[in-house]
């Protein structure tokens, strides 16, 4: 039960950025151009392949989690779709920026909440990873009480 909770909530949540950012409210006429520092530009470019690596280890260890638990599966899909936003968004946002056609200010604003959903995905993950060990301690635990158990009573028939 709380998991659902937990679940609706993180999506309500993640996706929320995600519909900031696709309505806009004002109307750009004509070309624009913006005027970036060397060092603003690098900087800029640099969390982006931050952000970009990240979000393929997330990947990486969300595939590993759908092979190791079918109970999971929805969860892991949910973040898969929330991660697939992301990784979109990332990617426009690097095309923003390499053709110029948004602001500094904007760019920056779209990379913190990008940062703020890859927080939280991570978060997610380790969570989904702990409760997959904690599982799988679980059913460690059962099989040895199993096995002592039968050993016991194989025992006290001989």
């Amino acid at each position: 039960m709380w998991l659902k909770k937990l679940c609706m909530s993180l999506s309500f949540l993640l996706l929320l950025p995600v519909v900031g950012f696709c309505t806009s409210t004002t109307t750009i006429s004509g070309d624009q151009t913006v005027t970036l520092s060397i060092a603003q530009y690098n900087q800029l470019s640099q969390i982006i392949s931050q952000q970009e690596v990240i979000s393929d280890q997330l990947q990486a260890k969300l595939q590993t989690l759908s092979q190791n638990s079918t109970v999971q599966q929805q969860t892991l899909t949910t973040l898969s779709s929330q991660l697939a936003a992301c990784k979109q968004t990332i990617a426009t946002t690097k095309q923003s920026l390499t053709s110029a056609t948004t602001s500094l200010q904007a760019a920056d604003q779209t990379l913190q909440r990008q940062e703020k959903s890859l927080e939280t995905l991570q978060t997610q993950v380790k969570a989904l990873e702990h409760h997959a060990a904690v599982l799988q301690r679980q059913r460690d635990m059962w099989a040895v009480g199993c096995g002592v158990l039968a050993a016991v009573v194989v025992h006290d028939r001989i």
